[in-house]
């Protein structure tokens, strides 16, 4: 996805961050995040929900785990649709 896809991330706002350290080597943020972007030469915005999880391994802080959920229905319907 990050090497061949056609998008570009042109902005982003970050809103509603939880933060959880559940011990000295993990932690885990959630939060919610708008995004406007150009995906295959067209303008899309979306709005998701994100969470990671952190892992403490040698010293340095490690993405274990990113998840990105679409707000809203999960089937589109709620989203305008070009015919």
């Amino acid at each position: 996805m990050m090497q061949a896809g056609d998008w570009q991330l042109r902005d982003f706002t970050i809103r509603d961050v939880k933060f959880e350290q559940l011990d000295d080597n993990v932690a885990i943020i959630g939060y919610q995040v708008h995004e406007e972007l150009t995906v295959d030469g067209k303008p899309v915005s979306l709005d998701a929900a994100e969470a990671s999880t952190w892992v403490r391994k040698n010293g340095r802080w490690l993405c274990a785990l990113h998840t990105e959920s679409l707000a809203g229905d999960p089937y589109g319907r709620d989203r305008a649709t070009a015919h």
